[in-house]
């Protein structure tokens, strides 16, 4: 699922559409046991799909550790026996939280981690401060706060979840659901298309290829010069604190953070799509391709996220 940041409705929405699956999953003896947006699909009507369930057992109660470690419940990242049921909720409200940040809420749930310890500590005052995250209302802070706890069995159950106060707030039609959705999806077959549509000016043959793999990105803008962009892109990484290298030869910026295994490396190369605009008073168009070197596709993707917020609020899309 790749629809951009949701508004808490939208979220609410298709959180209400993953419970909804999951009850009827548990209820038939199943378990995911990998939720993830990436495992999330979206139907003609945009209505939510489960999917790959390479990882699904019938086993309510295991000790394997399966799924992909930012969502994975504490008692899975420690090797614990742990509940099937639980650690698929679990995994749905670091889904939910991806949903409305497009980020993940810590790098993975161990105590040591430098935003899950709070969590641990049941200290969401302390956690919430270090996100920061004003948007936020209470209602959603409480819920996620709640089915990420440390020990599961502080963690509610699809029910106590169902009575929620968030999750009983304002729903989306069908049809106003659909509507925003096809504005985004408008919105992104133009970009798709400017990407797909072969041009000389393209500085390397294969990247047409493969902007579409997990391991790269790209958004196109309107810039006079691509020098601007990699000066946008390097004022992102000094507000965030990244070790960054400009290129001296290429329109290109190398990004660095973290350590171990949370390090996350990144390519950023400016390529030029279009020479001559046409209008002498428009700027030239410009691909902003973004590929991930080492590190996880969440940290890879919030990284992204982070780039074009701050070139989107300079240039023209």
């Amino acid at each position: 699922m790749n629809s951009g940041k949701l508004d808490e409705e939208e979220a609410r929405y298709y959180f209400h559409q993953m419970i909804s699956a999951l009850e009827y999953m548990h209820g038939k003896g199943y378990y995911h046991r990998d939720i993830k947006p990436e495992n999330l699909l979206l139907d003609s009507n945009f209505n939510l799909k489960l999917a790959d369930f390479g990882f699904a057992t019938k086993m309510a109660a295991c000790t394997q550790r399966r799924g992909t470690v930012n969502y994975m419940a504490p008692e899975m990242i420690e090797n614990k026996p742990y509940r099937s049921e639980q650690a698929d909720l679990f995994s749905s409200a670091v889904t939910l939280f991806n949903f409305v940040t497009k980020k993940v809420p810590f790098m993975q749930a161990d105590i040591d981690d430098k935003l899950y310890q709070y969590i641990a500590k049941s200290d969401p005052e302390q956690y919430w401060r270090i996100q920061a995250d004003s948007e936020l209302s209470e209602g959603f802070k409480d819920l996620f706060f709640r089915m990420v706890s440390y020990d599961p069995a502080c963690r509610p159950t699809i029910n106590e979840i169902k009575n929620h106060p968030w999750f009983n707030g304002p729903l989306l039609s069908q049809e106003e659901l659909s509507f925003r959705f096809c504005i985004r999806t408008k919105k992104r077959r133009v970009q798709s298309m400017k990407a797909l549509r072969p041009t000389s000016g393209m500085r390397r043959s294969k990247s047409i290829q493969t902007l579409k793999q997990d391991k790269r990105h790209s958004k196109f803008y309107k810039v006079k010069s691509g020098n601007d962009l990699v000066e946008a892109i390097v004022e992102t990484a000094r507000k965030k604190g990244y070790t960054y290298y400009k290129s001296k030869d290429l329109y290109q910026v190398q990004l660095q953070t973290g350590k171990g295994e949370n390090q996350i490396r990144i390519i950023i190369n400016v390529l030029s799509i279009s020479k001559k605009s046409s209008s002498k008073r428009s700027a030239p168009l410009r691909c902003l391709q973004i590929m991930k070197v080492k590190g996880s596709k969440a940290q890879f993707d919030e990284i992204f996220c982070e780039c074009i917020d701050h070139c989107d609020m300079r240039f023209d899309i």
